[in-house]
């Protein structure tokens, strides 16, 4: 009887299979301006079962307004060729918040599955196959709006 407790014990508490795990890919500084103010620095995870995250560490305070004028530009792009699916940009934005320093901003997505998270408080989710293909868009798409934090992220330089 004692085994059986043990044996629940150990694989209710057990940290998670190896199957689930993240490994960072790349990471990069996201800057602003010929200036280079620094906005985030922002980290690519994957994930053996088809899960991937952007993990946006806030270095200063930023508006929910420029994060959606971000948006508005990485998205460009991909709703040019896919009008379309202006209201799946609109779902996207409905997520954003206001940020400041210290902040950390997740994008997570497991297969169609979106998911953003603020501190580790879920902001928004959504199974949907088309925002699942747009949400990494601004930094991992065809035309990425830096691409050299794009070969950063993927690891490429």
């Amino acid at each position: 009887m004692k085994n059986i407790i043990l044996v629940l014990f150990l694989f209710l508490f057990m940290p998670s299979s190896k199957a689930d795990e993240l490994k960072m890919v790349g990471t990069a500084l996201a800057e602003f301006s010929i200036f280079k103010i620094d906005i985030y620095q922002i980290s690519y995870f994957k994930g053996k079962n088809g899960k991937e995250e952007l993990h946006l560490d806030y270095k200063r305070e930023v508006k929910k307004k420029y994060s959606i004028m971000g948006w508005e530009e990485g998205l460009e792009p991909f709703l040019k060729k896919n009008p379309e699916h202006k209201d799946k940009y609109n779902w996207i934005i409905n997520q954003v918040v206001d940020l400041k320093e210290g902040d950390l901003y997740v994008i997570r997505k497991e297969n169609t599955k979106v998911s953003m998270l603020k501190n580790g408080k879920l902001v928004g989710e959504i199974d949907d196959k088309i925002i699942a293909s747009m949400v990494f868009e601004p930094w991992l798409g065809e035309v990425p709006v830096d691409k050299d934090l794009k070969k950063k992220l993927l690891s490429l330089n």
